[in-house]
């Protein structure tokens, strides 16, 4: 997004209308992907949505997006943009579920070890 000629992170979060903060935290894979924001990023970059759609399921480039099975599936059903994008949106949510979730689940098993070794 802010590789292109003339672009910043700065002139995106101006012309998009959001807010740095949540730009620096999409580019770190830290979160801020929301429905508006790819939408008014897109806008703003005068991007067509499936370059929208791509960036949205994590910056990753056409051929790996297409090598995930879950995100290709969506890119290639045929449903409309929108309800493609909500779609992918859903299922980047339960990753960062499960994600979370095994996180958890770690850290209560370093600390039982923590408490078993010590």
């Amino acid at each position: 997004m802010t590789g292109r000629p003339g672009w910043s992170v700065a002139r995106l979060a101006r012309e998009s209308n959001v807010h740095r903060a949540t730009i620096f935290k999409w580019l770190g894979n830290k979160g801020g992907v929301t429905m508006a924001s790819v939408r008014a990023i897109a806008t703003a970059l005068d991007d067509d949505p499936e370059n929208a759609l791509r960036a949205a399921a994590g910056k990753l480039s056409a051929t790996q997006t297409m090598e995930d099975d879950q995100i290709g599936e969506i890119l290639t059903s045929g449903l409309p943009t929108d309800v493609q994008q909500e779609l992918i949106e859903m299922v980047l949510d339960r990753r960062r579920q499960d994600e979370a979730r095994q996180m958890d689940d770690l850290r209560r098993v370093i600390s039982i070890a923590r408490r078993e070794a010590g």
